[in-house]
């Protein structure tokens, strides 16, 4: 099959685990990128014998693993829930929609019956995988200057056998939305002052297991470790890069891309400094640095706004 011939659908699921019908029409997700991995690990089988030769493995433990990226946009206009949300919901997330103004991310920490999932299908060589109550981990927004707002997330979901699907479903339709371009008069706010930057990324990877239970095989995010920004700072230093390090000090951080219409902005009300190591680029000397994110209130330690 054509490499071109790869295609993801994705909605979320109502009840955790249980897998909802889909169709091209209107839950393909338009991708940058799609690597997919059947996770068969194979288990050795040990006993004494007086040969070299090793008994024959067997497979016991599976799962489904898709690597994707795609772009942050809106879904084709203001206030109108992106493709992509089925993804941003089973990374543990809320998706809020409000109409004709906003699309709101925020985190959320759902477990057992609670936990955010969604049903993909992805198709590709002659085969169609469905990753049934899926949960998403390793979830990075990169956004390079000069280049698009992106995202990248890893999916995963217990082991299913494909079905055999020789062409994509017909009546394919993608969102018509515009990217967002990252570029110099974009702005990024550290405790209330604007900063340059030469690079940025946003790490908020959720840890994923396939969770297998006598009967029953389920995708569990088990935590969410400290969702932080790590960036390059290129305007001169300040004292306070350092003494805010070792002082413990929260401050507000924001940074906004693109233009109103075509917006995405990441707030964090609680973000404090965990290192700051000079780096020497061979024209200047910028400083590395990661911000991390905390909570004030619950699910609060961050929040994606598109508008």
């Amino acid at each position: 099959m054509s490499s071109k011939n790869k295609l993801l659908l994705g909605k979320i699921e109502t009840t955790p685990g249980t897998p909802v019908a889909l169709a091209a029409a209107t839950d393909a997700i338009r991708l940058i990128t799609g690597t997919f991995t059947p996770g068969a690990d194979p288990r050795e089988a040990t006993g004494i014998k007086q040969t070299f030769g090793n008994l024959p493995h067997g497979i016991i433990k599976t799962m489904l693993q898709l690597d994707v990226e795609f772009y942050i946009r809106n879904g084709g206009g203001l206030g109108i829930t992106p493709d992509f949300a089925p993804i941003m919901h089973a990374a543990n997330h809320t998706v809020t929609t409000n109409a004709g103004v906003s699309v709101l991310i925020d985190p959320f920490t759902g477990i057992g019956a609670t936990r955010h999932t969604s049903s993909f299908e992805w198709y590709e060589d002659g085969l169609k995988w469905s990753f049934n109550g899926a949960m998403v981990g390793g979830l990075k927004i990169d956004p390079p200057l000069d280049g698009w707002c992106k995202c990248s997330a890893s999916i995963f979901a217990p082991w299913a056998d494909p079905v055999a699907a020789a062409s994509l479903p017909a009546g394919i339709v993608y969102q018509v939305s515009d990217r967002i371009a990252v570029d110099t008069t974009d702005i990024i706010t550290d405790a209330g002052t604007a900063i340059a930057v030469g690079s940025f990324a946003f790490d908020t990877s959720g840890a994923v297991d396939v969770r297998r239970l006598i009967g029953n095989a389920q995708a569990q995010m088990t935590d969410r470790p400290k969702p932080n920004v790590s960036f390059s700072k290129a305007s001169l230093a300040t004292v306070s890069d350092y003494t805010r390090l070792l002082a413990l000090t929260d401050g507000a951080f924001s940074a906004v891309f693109g233009a109103a219409g075509n917006r995405a902005t990441l707030s964090s009300a609680r973000a404090r400094y965990e290192s700051v190591k000079p780096a020497d680029d061979g024209v200047r000397i910028n400083r590395d640095q990661v911000v991390a994110f905390y909570e004030t209130n619950g699910d609060d330690a961050y929040q994606i706004k598109l508008d």
